[in-house]
């Protein structure tokens, strides 16, 4: 059984370099995706984005 959490403590799974896939439909996640996306700077990849 499931018990609800907030994003920001189903965020906190999420470590460096591990992949998130998110579909691009109308059921995205918005808070979800949000709230891991303010974790960016703390949040490494392994590949620079220039």
């Amino acid at each position: 059984m499931f018990s609800p959490v907030s994003a920001e403590e189903a965020v906190k799974v999420k470590k460096s370099n591990n992949r998130v896939y998110i579909q691009a439909a109308a059921a995205a996640p918005q808070a979800l995706i949000h709230t891991m996306t303010n974790r960016y700077e703390e949040l490494k990849h392994e590949f620079d984005m220039k």
